[in-house]
């Protein structure tokens, strides 16, 4: 790079050199990738939390049974300790 008659015909070997030293280009990147993914995870969260809701919320209760109630169980007396 020292020897080059113009500084322009090493702008590429320099851009090269500070991507490899500081990573801008590759975290830029990552950064949009993750933040994309986010959106889409945050999305399909957002269509099934909408789903679950409406099956809660439109269901018919008319269609479900109701269970029979349990018939309470006597309560255990204490057994008197023998003399």
């Amino acid at each position: 790079m020292s020897t080059a008659d113009d500084p322009s015909e090493c702008a590429m070997l320099r851009g090269d050199y500070f991507e490899c030293l500081h990573h801008k280009k590759e975290i830029t990147r990552q950064n949009a990738v993750e933040e994309r993914r986010a959106t889409l995870i945050n999305e399909k969260g957002e269509k099934l939390k909408a789903e679950i809701w409406k099956d809660v919320f439109d269901s018919s209760w008319t269609k479900v049974t109701p269970k029979e109630p349990k018939t309470p169980k006597e309560p255990k007396t204490p057994k008197e300790p023998k003399t």
